[in-house]
C-alpha cells in the first residue's frame, strides 16, 4: 500500500494540473464574454445616447416651425383685418 503512495501522489498532481488547465480556460472565456457583455453595453448606451440626441434636434427643429407657423397665422390674421377695415 505505502509502496503505491508514489505513484498516487504523482496521478493526483497531474490530474490537479489538469484541473487547473481547465479552469484556467475557464477563467479566460468568463472574461471574453464580460469584456463582449462590455462593449455591448457600451454600445447600446452610445445608440440611445445618439437617438436622445437626434430626438433632441428634432424637437428643436419642430419648436423653430411652430414658430415661424404662429408668425405666418398672426400676419394672416392682421392682414385679414386690415382687408375687413
Amino acid at each position: 500500500m505505502f509502496n503505491e503512495f508514489p505513484k498516487f501522489t504523482q496521478m493526483a498532481t497531474v490530474n490537479i494540473g489538469n484541473v487547473i488547465e481547465t479552469l484556467r480556460g475557464f477563467k479566460y472565456e468568463i472574461e471574453e464574454v464580460k469584456y463582449t457583455v462590455s462593449k455591448m453595453d457600451r454600445a447600446q448606451t452610445l445608440e440611445v445616447n445618439v437617438h436622445i440626441e437626434v430626438l433632441s434636434n428634432a424637437l428643436e427643429s419642430l419648436q423653430k416651425y411652430k414658430q415661424q407657423l404662429d408668425r405666418r397665422i398672426m400676419d394672416n390674421s392682421k392682414a385679414r383685418k386690415q382687408i375687413s377695415n
